[in-house]
Order: structure tokens, then C-alpha cells, then sequence
């Protein structure tokens, strides 16, 4: 079990008026299997604008993010969880309004414990009163018709290029980075000054992001499932200063993350955009007192459909290599059949994006084909392509589908015979996939 303990917050600034950076520092014990001093750290530089046009409780939100960010990094989930896979948190976090949050502490346990498979056991704390600096919101901020989430991937791209053509205002793309994982930033400014090349003054974005980060530390936790609730908190600042709902852009396959098998039913899932993690949001927000609300058109659609339907496809064709997709880009070491790819080729969100592009000249390079990973089964590759193929040779009926869905929480749910349908198109899209890559004999054979 890991304790945390939070300390007080502290606001620095530094550089030259109008250039000012504001650094909000957020000093973290890490307490229990293993004791570890650090903290959290939030540039604030431009997010600071909006301080006077939301309820503060979104800046809360903005900085108990931040912090469950840092944890999750810092605490390796193959060391320190009770199954190899479930850590067990126990944090105390900061707040301005104690009397506001503490009735919230279920939802936001529950919210947490959704989206990363950890279980968390969140208590409030009113902190030191941080005094957020003041700041003019800019004149483009006030021409903001639409937020939109924007990750640097092939889903927020085609989210902003179908907003840039409905919308008559500017688009504002809600981003964070973290400055210890380089790749997701350079993706951003990629596909950005892209988008801006081809449709002018359309889109802004806060010019160096929102920087969240821990402080670096050896045996970190390589994967980031709390990820997302920053790009939710960022953008509910700033979609609620301006009026706007958020922007979801994120195909339905991959948010609904049906479970490729029985043991990736919880902890081994990721559900970053899952149906339930954002109606969870939605109802915190609700219970904060905020009128702004998240949602995904893109629910039910495969990663395949989204590209089809895109409504600039010239354009998507010509930034789409600037993407990125991958979930294990850093891995190199597995790239076997090309070494310097910027796509691994293995993981999920790789097998989307090649499926998703089969009728399209995909101009991405990827560091394993199929074929190469299939005669790589006793290499030390990760299961996801295999417990993947498994899935699809299944002899799965609608009915098999749904009583899944209902197991995983979609008892209630509303739409269950979309979230069925998406996942039996899903499956169609995956197989022509691997039909296409010389896999047709392998799909069928179950041995």
C-alpha cells in the first residue's frame, strides 16, 4: 500500500514582463514499499488568463491531476502493486474548498480506480491558499467557438481538421506535455503548424502547452493511463471561460476498448476515453457546479470510419504521417523489421491505424509487420498482437457481445446495440487487416 503525503503548493515565477513563466511546484512524500521525496510541477504560465472566468474548483481539479499524473509515473506498477498489476494509493489531496470536494470523494475514487485499474482511496485537505497570478485573456481566446482535446495522434487530428469546417470561430487544441517523455510534444507541434498551414488563424493552442511533470526518477511506471484526466481538466478550464463544450476526438474502438480476453477486463485495460470514465467526469463537473460537459462524436465509429468520413480527406492524407499513434514508440529494441520506424507496429493503437488506413497510401513506418511478430511468438514481444489475433478467431454472436458489455458496466447504459455493432465492425476491420498483410490461413487456424 503507498501513502502519499502532499505539501504545500508554491508558485514561482521567472524571465522578463510578458514573458513571464509561472511554475505552480507541488512538493510529494511517497510513502510505503518505498519512500520517495519529489514533487509535482504545473506550468501555469498561460492556463493563469482563465483564472477569473471558471469556479476555482477547476483549477483544483487542474492541480489534483497533476498530482495523480506524478504519482502514477513515479510508482512502478510491476514493483509496488498487490498483483502485478493493481498498486493500492492512499493520497491526501490539497484543495480551496473542502466543504465543496469533500462530499466528491467517491466519484473521484471511483473515476480514478476506473481509469488507471488502481484502486485509489482519495481524502481532501484544505491547502495553503495558492493565489493563482492574474492575467488578460487574449483577444484570440475570446473568438473560441470549440475545444477540442488534442493529443498529437491520428483521432485529435481528424477531430480538428471535421471542427475546422463547421465551425466559424477559432478552435482552441487542449494540450499538456510531459518534458521526461519527448515524443507526444514534437508530435503536437507537427501536426499543429500543419493545421495552420492549411487552414490559417483557424486554430490556437497555449504556445508551449501545459507542462505537467514529475520529477524524473529511476524504476519509473512506463505507462500514463492518468494521462487523459489532465487533457479533461485543461480543457474544462478553458471550454468553460469560453462557453464551449469539450471536444472528445477519439474513435470508438479505442475508447470502448472491448476486452481482447477475460484477464484484460480491468487492470490490463487502458480506458483513457472510455464511455464510462467520461460520463464519470461529466457527473464531477456536474457536482463541482460547472456548466461545460465532455463528449466523443466519434462514440461510435471505428478508427476506419473516422477517416472515411473525415471532411477534409485531401488534407488528412497529406498531414496524417506527421501523426503518431504508438503506445511503445520508445521500444526500439523490438522493431525488428525496421529499426528506426516511428510506429512499433505491435501494440493495439498500431494495429488500429494500419487497419484504419488500409485503403489509403499510409505513408507511416512501422517497426514489426504481422507476419514477423506471428513467427515471434516465444520472443519476449508483448501479447497484445497475440491476445489480439485470439479475440478474432473467436466465435463471438451479438448476443456473446452484449452480456460482455454488461459485465464490463454497460448494464445501464443506454445505445448497448451501438456499442455492439461497433465492436462486431471493429472486429471486421482488424481481420481485413490481417487478411490483407497475408494472415487469412492464420485467422482461421486456431491451433
Amino acid at each position: 500500500m503507498i501513502k502519499i503525503f502532499v505539501g504545500d503548493i508554491k508558485i514561482e515565477s521567472s524571465g522578463k514582463k510578458n514573458h513571464e513563466i509561472y511554475l505552480m511546484r507541488i512538493p510529494l512524500f511517497i510513502n510505503g514499499a518505498i519512500n520517495i521525496r519529489t514533487y509535482a510541477e504545473i506550468d501555469i504560465s498561460e492556463i493563469r488568463q482563465f483564472k477569473d472566468l471558471v469556479p476555482k474548483a477547476l483549477f483544483d481539479l487542474l492541480i489534483m491531476s497533476g498530482i495523480i499524473y506524478s504519482v502514477d509515473r513515479i510508482v512502478s506498477r510491476k514493483r509496488f502493486s498487490i498483483n502485478g498489476l493493481t498498486r493500492e494509493m492512499i493520497i491526501n489531496l490539497p484543495t480551496s474548498n473542502h466543504t465543496l470536494w469533500n462530499p466528491l470523494t467517491k466519484s473521484l475514487n471511483e473515476l480514478l480506480s476506473f481509469m488507471t485499474g488502481d484502486l485509489w482511496s482519495v481524502k481532501f485537505s484544505e491547502s495553503n491558499n495558492y493565489d493563482l497570478p492574474s492575467a488578460p485573456i487574449s483577444e484570440k481566446c475570446k473568438e473560441v467557438t470549440a475545444v477540442s482535446l488534442f493529443s498529437g495522434g491520428m483521432d485529435s487530428l481528424i477531430g480538428a481538421i471535421d471542427l475546422a469546417q463547421i465551425e466559424s470561430g477559432k478552435i482552441f487544441l487542449a494540450s499538456h506535455y510531459d518534458s521526461t517523455m519527448g515524443g507526444p510534444k514534437g508530435d503536437q507541434d507537427k501536426v499543429f503548424k500543419m493545421l495552420n498551414e492549411h487552414y490559417p488563424e483557424k486554430f490556437i493552442r497555449f504556445k508551449k502547452a501545459v507542462r505537467i511533470q514529475p520529477q524524473k526518477y529511476k524504476n519509473s511506471e512506463l505507462s500514463s493511463r492518468s494521462r487523459s484526466l489532465m487533457f479533461f481538466a485543461i480543457a474544462a478550464i478553458v471550454a468553460e471561460a469560453l462557453g464551449t463544450d469539450i471536444i472528445i476526438p477519439e474513435n470508438g474502438s479505442v475508447s470502448l476498448n472491448y476486452p481482447l480476453s477475460d484477464s484484460r477486463r480491468s487492470a490490463c485495460s487502458t480506458r483513457t476515453t472510455h464511455p464510462i470514465m467520461v460520463n464519470q467526469f461529466n457527473d464531477l463537473l456536474l457536482k463541482l457546479g460547472v456548466k461545460t460537459r465532455a463528449h466523443n462524436p466519434y462514440e461510435f465509429q471505428t478508427k476506419g470510419e473516422m477517416v472515411q468520413e473525415c471532411k477534409d480527406l485531401s488534407t488528412l492524407m497529406k498531414i496524417v504521417p506527421q501523426s503518431n499513434s504508438c503506445g511503445k514508440r520508445s521500444q526500439h529494441q523490438f522493431m525488428l523489421d525496421n529499426h528506426f520506424a516511428s510506429h512499433c507496429g505491435r501494440c493495439m493503437p498500431c494495429m488500429y491505424r494500419r487497419a484504419s488506413l488500409l485503403k489509403y497510401e499510409d505513408l507511416t513506418t512501422y517497426g514489426i509487420e504481422p507476419l514477423t511478430l506471428y513467427h515471434n511468438k516465444n520472443g519476449k514481444l508483448s501479447n497484445d498482437f497475440f491476445a489480439m489475433l485470439n479475440f478474432l478467431r473467436r466465435d463471438l454472436n451479438k448476443t456473446d457481445i452484449a452480456e460482455e458489455l454488461k459485465i464490463i458496466g454497460f448494464s445501464n447504459f443506454p445505445n448497448l446495440e451501438k456499442y455492439v455493432e461497433l465492436v462486431v465492425r471493429t472486429r471486421e476491420e482488424l481481420k481485413s487487416f490481417l487478411i490483407d498483410k497475408g494472415m487469412k490461413d492464420i485467422l482461421i487456424n486456431t491451433n
